[in-house]
C-alpha cells in the first residue's frame, strides 16, 4: 500500500535568496516501485521523476525570481494506476541578500549630495558675499589719474576724473596739461 511521501529538504534553506539552489527529497516509504514522483509549487506541476527502486526523487530547483518562492507539495503515485497520496508542505520564503556594496553606494551618495550642496553654495552665498566685501572697499572716489597718450607729445599728461563707476550718468572728465 502507497504512504504519504514526506518531502524533505536535502541542500539550502527554506529562506533563499536569488540563484540559490535547493535540493527537495521526496519518498514513499511503504511503496513498490515503480513510482512516480510528482512535485508541484502551489497545485501546479513543476517535475516528475520515476522511480523504479526504493531510493528518494531528488529534486533541485534554482530560485531564479520571486514566483519560485511558496509551497511546494509532492505526489506519489504508481506508475501502472491514477490517484496517489500527498506530501507534506515546504514553504520558501525569499529574503533580502545583504549587499557587500550597500555601504558603498550610501558613500557614494553623501558624496554626491556634499558635491550638490557646495555647487549650491557658490552662487548663492559665497560669490554675493565676495562682491558684498569687494563693494565696500571700493568706495567711489574724485582722485585724478594720470595716463600719458602716446599720440600726443612727450610733454601732454591727461588726467581723467574719476566718478561714480555705476552711475551710466555720469561722464569723464579730461584735463590735459601740457608741460
Amino acid at each position: 500500500m502507497l504512504s504519504n511521501p514526506k518531502l524533505v529538504l536535502v541542500q539550502g534553506a527554506l529562506n533563499v535568496v536569488m540563484k540559490q539552489n535547493v535540493t527537495l527529497s521526496c519518498l514513499s516509504e511503504s511503496a513498490f516501485p515503480p513510482v512516480r514522483y510528482t512535485l508541484f509549487k502551489h497545485n501546479q506541476q513543476v517535475s516528475a521523476l520515476n522511480r523504479s527502486d526504493l531510493t528518494p526523487a531528488l529534486f533541485t530547483l534554482t530560485i531564479n525570481s520571486a514566483s519560485d518562492v511558496g509551497e511546494y507539495k509532492c505526489k506519489a503515485e504508481y506508475i501502472i494506476s491514477s490517484g496517489g497520496k500527498y506530501s507534506n508542505s515546504l514553504n520558501f520564503t525569499l529574503i533580502e541578500e545583504r549587499s557587500h556594496s550597500q555601504p558603498l553606494i550610501s558613500l557614494a551618495l553623501t558624496l554626491l549630495l556634499l558635491i550638490i550642496g557646495f555647487a549650491l553654495a557658490i552662487p548663492f552665498f559665497i560669490i554675493p558675499l565676495y562682491k558684498a566685501k569687494k563693494f565696500k572697499s571700493t568706495r567711489p572716489s574724485t582722485s585724478f589719474t594720470s595716463t600719458v597718450n602716446a599720440e600726443e607729445s612727450e610733454n601732454e599728461v591727461i588726467y581723467t576724473e574719476i566718478g561714480n563707476l555705476e552711475d551710466p550718468d555720469l561722464t569723464e572728465n579730461r584735463h590735459t596739461t601740457k608741460f
